[in-house]
């Protein structure tokens, strides 16, 4: 068997490699923070993959030239957080 820090295509060989991965990471052994990020960068894409967006709109939507109603909202929301952040004294 062959060991891919990448999965293959197709939702058997993703479980399989799943697996594979998951018992690696319960290895008392640190995994190597390169490794790490191409671990969690599979993860995220077979994730995103799954919910079957429509990135086009997607981006239409987040990036488009017009304001959308919550806009104002999550600007305050935001604030609020880094606020929050700088008070805490994080970075």
């Amino acid at each position: 068997m062959k060991f891919s820090l990448q999965p293959l295509p197709g939702k058997a060989a993703f479980q399989q490699w799943r697996a594979a991965i998951s018992a690696l990471v319960c290895r008392p052994v640190c995994l190597p923070p390169h490794i790490r990020r191409k671990v969690w960068l599979s993860l995220a894409s077979q994730y995103i993959s799954s919910l079957q967006l429509d990135w086009n709109k997607v981006l239409q939507f987040a990036f488009n030239d017009k304001c959308n109603p919550d806009d104002d909202a999550l600007g305050v929301q935001i604030v609020k957080v880094n606020v929050i952040i700088v008070m805490a004294g994080l970075p």
